[in-house]
């Protein structure tokens, strides 16, 4: 008798420890909240993909106000879950919506459909939130690469995007271009011989790749050749005047992108850079003969390339600083992007907005909606006129490189975001719409 009581004890501990870990084991694949400090709700999620990653949404979402989605990338052999309070400053804003995914190896060069993984993302919580088209992505380290190749893949997809301590950057040959969304009218492969190992890069230059494929090329790297006489083999004045005019027409071109590298940042990622593009500084390309860039000369040789290609950009060396800069640092600098691709002003403006619509509100609050309206309107004026007497000049003092489409960009912007906030307005009191 003692030894079948002695059975079904441990039967009964049996069972109630496998139930309590199926129950367990349910619930975490359904989703996993956390509150957290009341600012937000953070879910664990599957994309279309079957891939995981973090939601994390204001503790209330208001059915009136359209969000951002903010995407923050880990770094190499991260996962979303670790990373998913660097969203909390944006998702605090009241008008952001964050995600942090999980992506596979390969993710930095967009391997392994990881920027379809993103866009799946998009459009799943499009389905249940009301989103603007566009996301802000940024991100450090392998995350940083992954952020400024999305953008100059999907440019109509991306409102802004911040870089930091990139591992590797897209300045030509297999590492991806900048310009490569700038001419996309003869696709095709270059092939490259490297230390008698066969790759293959996507060459998408313009006139250098048109001029590879016309004379079917292919780079051996040795002793007696170098890559500047290998380049200039080539013919760039075979280009024709379309080809070139494409270069004004990019979208990515008016898109703020916010780059940062530690000074002290001198690592080296074990990749030998190809710096296939005419873009390529003349210290690079001379480098890359010798030895293998570190992630501060491959930081300024992209920042050179912007610079060439007339992008809108800022670039920022963290002085004194490795490969972890400082977050505040590297959120300051995202904030900056995201501002001005939202909203068409830098956040030291944004402020001051806030605080004239906070008069507003109170007005709205004590019931005198005309003179809210009023109020409104003339604020809308002002940020208007002050945008475009001061923002170019307020740009180059803050230290970002704008063009003048960007700029219009920037008006443009400025005059959706005062519509929206008006509209937002409007639905919760007797406002008239915005003319």
């Amino acid at each position: 008798m003692y030894y079948n009581l002695k059975r079904i004890f441990f039967f009964f501990i049996f069972s109630l420890l496998a139930a309590t870990f199926v129950h367990a084991l349910s619930t975490s694949q359904k989703r996993v909240e956390v509150i957290d400090f009341n600012d937000g709700i953070i879910e664990k999620k599957r994309c279309p993909m079957d891939r995981d990653y973090f939601l994390y949404l204001p503790e209330v979402i208001d059915p009136n106000r359209t969000y951002w989605l903010i995407c923050y990338v880990h770094g190499a052999h991260g996962f979303g879950r670790n990373d998913i309070m660097s969203l909390k400053h944006f998702v605090a804003r009241g008008d952001c919506i964050g995600v942090a995914p999980s992506f596979p190896e390969g993710f930095q060069l967009l391997e392994n459909n990881t920027d379809e993984q993103l866009i799946g993302i998009l459009h799943q919580l499009d389905a249940t939130y009301k989103l603007h088209s566009k996301i802000f992505v940024f991100g450090h380290s392998g995350g940083g690469q992954f952020t400024h190749r999305f953008m100059l893949k999907h440019p109509d997809l991306v409102i802004g995007c911040e870089a930091c301590s990139s591992g590797t950057w897209a300045t030509g040959g297999i590492f991806g271009s900048l310009f490569s969304c700038i001419s996309n009218s003869s696709d095709g492969l270059a092939r490259i011989f490297h230390n008698d190992r066969d790759e293959e890069a996507m060459k998408t230059d313009g006139a250098w790749q048109a001029s590879i494929l016309r004379q079917g090329s292919t780079y051996h790297p040795n002793q007696n050749v170098s890559v500047m006489q290998y380049l200039s083999d080539f013919s760039v004045s075979t280009a024709n005047e379309n080809e070139i005019s494409v270069l004004d027409q990019s979208t990515s071109q008016n898109i703020p992108i916010a780059i940062g590298c530690g000074s002290k940042d001198r690592g080296k990622v074990g990749a030998t850079i190809r710096l296939l593009s005419p873009h390529s500084s003349q210290e690079s390309l001379e480098l890359a003969e010798e030895e293998i860039l570190n992630r501060v000369q491959w930081f300024h040789e992209f920042e050179h390339q912007l610079h060439q290609g007339n992008f809108f950009y800022k670039s920022k060396l963290f002085q004194g600083e490795a490969h972890h800069v400082d977050e505040s640092e590297q959120e300051a600098l995202a904030l900056e992007s995201f501002s001005l691709g939202t909203c068409g002003m830098l956040p030291e403006e944004k402020v001051f907005f806030d605080l004239e619509l906070a008069k507003v509100q109170k007005e709205i609050s004590n019931q005198k909606y005309d003179f809210a309206d009023e109020q409104f309107h003339q604020l809308k004026i002002k940020m208007e006129e002050r945008s475009h007497r001061c923002l170019k000049q307020d740009l180059n003092a803050h230290g970002w490189s704008v063009n003048e489409e960007a700029l219009e960009h920037c008006y443009q912007a400025l005059g959706e975001f005062l519509n929206e906030e008006i509209t937002h307005l409007k639905k919760e009191t007797h406002l008239t719409p915005p003319t």
